[in-house]
This record gives C-alpha cells, structure tokens and sequence, in this order.
C-alpha cells in the first residue's frame, strides 16, 4: 500500500523544507526543528483541570503535567513522550495527550524526565520509574481511582514498558499503551532496509539517538531493549499501535509476541498507509484519529475491567 494521501502531503512539504533526519544536526538545532514541527497539530480538547506536578527524583525533581478530562476520571495514565530520549516537551505532546485524556474519560500525567546527552541512559529509565511509584502513591491527589496505567510514543513507549517491567510485582498496572515502541537495538532486521531512508524516521536517525542516549551501552541490555529481557512473565496487558512504513514495527511486533509468549494478553494494531509519529496526525488524518480512539477505548475498557 501507499502512503495515506494526507500524510503523503505532509511528507512532501517536510522533505521541501529541508528535512533530512536528524544525523549530523547539532542536539539543540534539532530539539528546536522537533518543537517547531509540533506547531502544527494545534490545541487539544479544553480539560476539566491542568496542573503542573513535581516529582522527586535522586535528590533531584522533574516536572510532569497533570490533565483531568472530567472531575472523576476512570483511572491514571502515566504518559512519556516521544523523541528519542533526546527530543521533546511536554507542550510537543500536549494535543496528543489532552486527546487520549478527553476520549478515554482517564486522567493523564504526561512526565517531563531528563533527556540524553545531558542526562543519558540510565537516567530516564530511572525517572520513568520513579514516575511510576509516585502515580501509585499519590493517586488520589491526582485523581486516580486506584487503577493505573502506562503509555508512550515511540522512546517514550520504550521507557513505559520498561519501568512497568521494573515493577513487576511491586506496583499493579492496568494496560501498557505503546505507539510505535522502540523494544530492540537491532538494525539489521528487514524493515530498516525497507523503511530506512525514504520516511519519516530513518535508520540513520536511529543510530543518532542511540548514540546521544546510550553509547557504549550493550545492545542486549534489557532496559535499553525490553525485547531482550529474559522472561516477560508478569508484564502489563499491552495495547501496541504500529505504522505501515516505520523502521520500528518489525521489531514491536516481536514485542508483542514475546509478551503473548510469556502469557500477557496484547492487542497488536497495524495502521495501513502511515509513518513513525503518527499519533500526533489525529486531528489531520483518519487512520491516526481512529488509532487514537482505539487506544483511548482500550483504556478505557481495561479500567472499567
């Protein structure tokens, strides 16, 4: 299949501009052309309530921001934001996230944690965790109802699945919600041949954020790719989303398998005629729009489970 005309009319006018990934861009150039891209989506539903929320880390804090779609929301999300551990605000993820929140009926905490290469692997692993044990212990001041949840794009999805691996039996997560995760560190997998040099993410960008995030780090470490963890057994249901031409989705459907394998129940999404970030089209493309509809109906169903 081809590219959805709508998104193939975005990608000609990204690639007019000057967009060749982001291999070779100084890290604050790039952070500040992902911040510009983002401009477009424009505002998200208005909430009942958004707060900003510290959250204690190593002697440290980071920030996160809470949305309340309705006074009492069904549960709590915990949502980390794509860009590769390396790009990315909370204000780029705002629409995408105030959209999940409005149309699942659950509350949001969209978390700030600190990006490589000031702050490189393992430290946002470690605030994803840490964010984690504060939604669980302070759910009623964020408005939770007890049941929790994790999600993310892309990196960000990356650190969800791997902190809700971290507290396996330590803390009770209802759903992972995954759009395009990164699980793996294996860049001879067909799809980077496929994928890698005529879309959205490249292979080439791949290896640019791996290398801000996690040189010199062993690819078969299993916070960095959860698809190498030794056993996935008592891991979160997952609701996974993948694109049709994305370097990524080879790898997230082996994720899902090797969840499936290990006893996790998993709904793996294949969206037809899309990139890498597709999420974030919803309010412009409408395969993304039912994506996201579809996520915020799965977690709204897993907590009225």
């Amino acid at each position: 299949m081809s590219l959805h005309p709508v998104v193939q009319a975005i990608w000609d006018n990204i690639k007019g501009k000057g967009f060749n990934g982001y291999s070779g861009v100084e890290v604050g150039a790039a952070r500040a052309q992902f911040s510009q891209a983002s401009q477009v989506f424009g505002p998200g539903p208005e909430m009942h309530e958004v707060r900003e929320v510290s959250i204690p880390v190593d002697g440290d804090s980071i920030g996160a921001r809470l949305y309340l779609p309705i006074a009492t929301p069904v549960g709590l999300c915990v949502y980390f934001h794509g860009g590769g551990w390396t790009l990315g605000t909370l204000d780029d993820f705002d629409t995408l996230v105030r959209t999940l929140a409005i149309r699942s009926g659950a509350a949001f905490l969209s978390v700030d944690y600190r990006l490589a290469p000031e702050h490189p692997f393992p430290t946002p692993v470690d605030d994803a965790v840490a964010a984690i044990r504060f939604a669980a212990a302070n759910g009623d001041a964020l408005g939770g109802t007890g049941l929790l949840a994790v999600g993310g794009d892309s990196a960000g999805a990356n650190l969800a699945t791997v902190a809700a691996l971290d507290v396996r039996g330590e803390i009770d997560i209802a759903l992972q919600l995954l759009f395009n995760p990164v699980v793996d560190r294996d860049n001879a997998r067909p799809g980077f041949a496929t994928y890698g040099s005529d879309y959205l993410l490249k292979a080439s960008d791949i290896e640019w954020f791996f290398d801000h995030y996690a040189r010199g780090i062993d690819r078969a470490e299993p916070r960095l790719a959860p698809l190498r963890t030794p056993t996935l057994m008592g891991a979160p249901p997952a609701w996974i989303g993948v694109a049709e031409f994305d370097v990524l989705t080879e790898e997230a459907a082996a994720y899902a398998s090797a969840l499936e394998a290990a006893g996790t129940p998993v709904k793996l999404n294949r969206y037809a005629g899309v990139m890498h970030g597709f999420a974030r089209q919803h309010g412009v493309v409408d395969v993304a729009d039912r994506a996201v509809s579809e996520a915020a109906e799965a977690l709204r169903s897993v907590f009225a489970a």
